[in-house]
C-alpha cells in the first residue's frame, strides 16, 4: 500500500500573501486586479483601492449589496451582510462609486448579481417541502421583478488618467 503525500503549504506556488494596503508589486505591474468580496472585511478600503490603483490599470470587484431596502423590517428578515461579524464596511451603489472615484478609478459598469428569490421563501412559509422547493427555486428566480433584491454588486473600473 502506498501513501501519497499532499503538500498543504499555506501559500500556493505563484501566490503572494500581503496586506491589501501595502502590495509588494511595482507600479503598473498588472493589467487587471480582481477584488471579490474583500472591501467589506478591511478597516481601510480606501487605502486598499488606492494601492490596487497603483499596481493595476483595471479593476473588477464585488461587494455585498447593502442597500437599505425599506421592505426588510416589515418582513422580519435582514440580509446576512449585516449580521456577519467580519463585515466592517457596508456598500450600496452610491457609496461604492464614491469610494472608487475618490481613489482614482473611473467606474465603467455597476451590475447587481445574485438575485434574492422571495417566492421561494413564501412557498416555504406555506409548508411546501424543501424537496419540491429545490425544483421550483431555479424557476422562481427567473421570474422578472420590477424591483429586484440582489445580494452582490459587481463593479468594473479603469484607472483615471
Amino acid at each position: 500500500m502506498s501513501v501519497d503525500v499532499l503538500d498543504v503549504s499555506p501559500t500556493p506556488p505563484n501566490f503572494v500573501r500581503a496586506s491589501a494596503s501595502d502590495l509588494p508589486f511595482a507600479d503598473s505591474s498588472f493589467t487587471t486586479a480582481l477584488l471579490f468580496e474583500v472591501l467589506e472585511h478591511i478597516d481601510q478600503p480606501d487605502r486598499a483601492l488606492c494601492e490596487v490603483r497603483r499596481i493595476a490599470n483595471r479593476l473588477v470587484m464585488s461587494v455585498p449589496n447593502c442597500k437599505s431596502y425599506a421592505i426588510l423590517p416589515l418582513t422580519g428578515l435582514t440580509l446576512h451582510h449585516y449580521t456577519d461579524p467580519t463585515h466592517v464596511n457596508f456598500f450600496d451603489d452610491v457609496s461604492l462609486i464614491e469610494l472608487l472615484e475618490s481613489c482614482g478609478w473611473n467606474v465603467r459598469e455597476i451590475r447587481h448579481i445574485n438575485p434574492v428569490s422571495p417566492g421561494t421563501l413564501m412557498f416555504y412559509g406555506w409548508g411546501i417541502p424543501l424537496s419540491v422547493l429545490r425544483v421550483l427555486a431555479p424557476l422562481l428566480k427567473r421570474i422578472p421583478r420590477p424591483r429586484p433584491l440582489t445580494m452582490s454588486i459587481v463593479a468594473v473600473a479603469d484607472a483615471a488618467s
